[in-house]
């Protein structure tokens, strides 16, 4: 029988992210971002990142769908919210609607979060034990330009290989702060990220179709980025 530590974590299926104005709207939560200040006295911000759709013509009877086709993906804190408009086709740029990036643009923006009762999963022994039955997920800690960084995020896909005790995670999209960030780039992008020990990842900024990042070191890849990762069920 299984002997595992107790505790918290997010529970993504009842949590959102939206605006309560005249015209209200909520995204389903998908990834959680914490900024905690390291100089400020541990000062928090938190950053949700809701699930992306396709772009619609708001509240007509006809043609509800946006033309040119764009998928539209809203990040934010209380303070500060992001907007990411990727098209599903290529068109010319003057055509483009852009990124709105760190700014205010819901006075009355909320994440909602609810918790759930969770059991911390640290060995190949009890991923193997638990793979059929439960639902995962997981965070990442590191420090980053004067800031602890904890990501925390539900598990899309997970493989293991019982013979040789080897595991995999490939997942996303998850709010990834920028390791390498200017002045043209926001200050976190949806990305992708995979991981098969407790002390690494690799990460694919930009999702989905990566134009962001085309001018970021490596087009956005990131291999053997050093961090802490825990597993839930």
């Amino acid at each position: 029988m299984l002997t595992l530590n107790k505790t918290k974590r997010i529970d993504f299926i009842n949590s959102t992210l939206g605006w309560n104005s005249e015209s209200k709207g909520i995204f389903n939560l998908i990834s959680l971002l914490v900024y905690k200040n390291i100089d400020n006295g541990g000062k928090k911000e938190s950053f949700g990142l809701g699930q992306s759709v396709l772009a619609g013509n708001m509240y007509v009877e006809k043609d509800l769908l946006k033309i040119p086709s764009y998928m539209f993906q809203l990040a934010g804190s209380i303070s500060e919210q992001s907007i990411f408009r990727s098209f599903i086709y290529e068109i010319p740029e003057q055509e483009k609607t852009l990124d709105n990036y760190d700014e205010t643009i819901f006075e009355d923006f909320e994440i909602k979060i609810k918790n759930e009762e969770a059991r911390i999963v640290e060995t190949f022994d009890d991923i193997k034990a638990l793979f059929s039955s439960s639902h995962f997920s997981a965070k990442i800690f590191f420090k980053l330009a004067g800031y602890e960084m904890i990501l925390e995020f539900p598990i899309c896909h997970f493989n293991i290989k019982p013979k040789h005790k080897i595991w995999q995670v490939e997942t996303g999209p998850i709010l990834f702060p920028i390791i390498e960030k200017e002045d043209s780039f926001p200050r976190h992008l949806p990305s992708f990220v995979h991981f098969n020990s407790f002390d690494k990842i690799d990460i694919c900024y930009d999702y989905p179709f990566r134009s962001r990042s085309i001018n970021m070191p490596n087009k956005g890849i990131v291999s053997g980025f050093p961090c802490r990762v825990q597993l839930f069920v």
